[in-house]
């Protein structure tokens, strides 16, 4: 409640300070949260080491937002050296828990072929997915799939619907994907 400010005003610090005590307790969502408060700097200091650290206490008990959080930072070198084999391997493990963030992930590690083998066709598989649960930017690589015919056949009023759906939902690149793809046309 303190971190959204749900019925009482928000406070970060005091928030963190709760985080911390359930992480230090091995709850993994706490765990995750305090991971996130360091990554992005709420209620204390950008750490990305320390980030990484509790990213990685809560991914070991399997959850998810962490295991994706971990594979981004492994993705970006941030806080940890760059291996896009080791983001690609988290993104899978917390994608198929269903996760659509990293489902959205591994699907773009596998389209662009960062870490794994580049398969456009299991990449859609992924878009796919993240898309069916609404995830942004799914909706808007599976419009890009479509629209350029990545791993499935092309048919760019597909494509168009589904990046329109992404505009629509206030995903910042899907305008420009459709500007770009009426130009091509």
């Amino acid at each position: 409640m303190l971190l959204v400010g749900r019925g009482i005003p928000k406070n970060y610090a005091e928030s963190v300070a709760w985080f911390r005590k359930a992480a230090d307790q091995g709850h993994a969502k706490a765990q995750s949260y305090l991971g996130a408060a360091y990554d992005f700097g709420y209620g204390l200091r950008e750490d990305y080491h320390q980030a990484a650290i509790w990213y990685r206490k809560a991914a070991e008990q399997g959850n998810a937002p962490a295991i994706t959080s971990l594979a981004s930072m492994y993705e970006r070198g941030r806080g940890l050296l760059k291996n896009e084999e080791e983001a690609a391997r988290l993104y899978r493990q917390a994608a198929e828990q269903g996760f659509a963030p990293a489902q959205n992930g591994l699907g773009e590690m596998l389209r662009d072929g960062r870490g794994v083998k580049q398969d456009y066709t299991e990449s859609v598989v992924w878009f796919r997915k993240a898309a069916a649960q609404n995830q942004m930017s799914g909706i808007h690589n599976l419009g890009l799939a479509y629209a350029y015919g990545l791993g499935v056949a092309r048919n760019v009023s597909e494509g168009e619907s589904w990046l329109r759906k992404a505009a629509k939902m206030g995903y910042a690149p899907a305008p420009k994907a459709l500007e770009k793809l009426r130009q091509l046309q």
